[in-house]
Formats: structure tokens, sequence, C-alpha cells
């Protein structure tokens, strides 16, 4: 198996258990602060669809998540509990799968020999190239899906894993 498919595989595994972990959240409770220093549902959501957008200009491709993700949600951004001042759960949650696909997709398709070579955008020590992203983007979603699993916790909602 390509380095390429192995690092594919771990998204789609960190994604995946992202997307279980939505599934049943109550809408009512996706700005839930279980202490003032978590991230609350909604704003991992976002955060993650921003940092797709983000990630999808670090390789040439346009993000399509609208302007105001990068205020609400991108770095530096706050999460408030205020749920009034964000997009609804699910358009949130459809940003997130869109523009995951799309990143999937533009590393799917990229010429194997580009895999290694630097990114066209600094990315801030983030990652040097394509590769090295598609792996940081498995550990970056795999920290929010750990962020949403204790809020599911604090909530008293039925794990994901059968625990």
């Amino acid at each position: 198996m390509s380095h390429r498919q192995r690092s594919l595989d771990s998204l789609k595994y960190a994604h995946s258990m992202t997307m279980s972990l939505l599934k049943d959240f109550p809408e009512a409770s996706a700005c839930h602060l279980p202490s003032p220093t978590d991230n609350h549902l909604l704003w991992s959501v976002g955060h993650l669809a921003a940092t797709y957008g983000w990630m999808l200009s670090l390789v040439g491709k346009p993000a399509g998540v609208p302007e105001n993700y990068m205020t609400l949600f991108g770095w530096g951004s706050k999460p408030s509990p205020d749920a009034k001042m964000y997009p609804n759960l699910s358009a949130v949650c459809e940003a997130l799968e869109s523009e995951y696909q799309s990143f999937m997709r533009a590393v799917v398709e990229m010429p194997e020999a580009q895999l290694s070579q630097p990114l066209v955008k600094d990315s801030s020590g983030f990652a040097k190239d394509t590769i090295e992203l598609v792996d940081r983007a498995a550990w970056h979603e795999g920290w929010h899906s750990g962020q949403i699993s204790s809020i599911r916790r604090a909530l008293g909602l039925k794990g994901v894993m059968g625990l």
C-alpha cells in the first residue's frame, strides 16, 4: 500500500469517527460548553470545515466555505455559547463534509510526484508537503473528534464505540 493510500485511510477513519459522533447530537446542545476552556460541538465542526478549506488553499485549490467561517471558526477564534452568532448545525455539518470531500479529491487526483513537493502556500509549520498535510489532517480531525466525544459524555449521550 502506498504512503498516499495509508494516509488517506487514516484520514477516512478519523473523519468517519467524527461523523458517527455527530449523527444523533441534539442541535439544542450544539453550543454546550462543559467547561469554559472547552470547544463546543458547533465550533469544532465549523473549525474542521474551515481548516479543510485552508488545507485546500495549501494545495492550490479554492476553499468552498463561506468567508465568515475563518472568522467564526478559524485559527484564533473562540467558541461562544451564543448559538445565534453561528450558522445552524446542519449547515456547518454540510460545510465540513463538502470541504473534507474536496480535500480528499484534491489529494487523490494529485500526481504522485507532487505529494512530496512543498505546499503552494506557507502553512506556518503545520506541514511541509501534501502527504504530511494529509497525516496532519488525520491527527487534527482525531483531536477534535476526541473533544466532541467528551462533550457527548458530559451530556450523557451514548458513545459510538460501544463504550
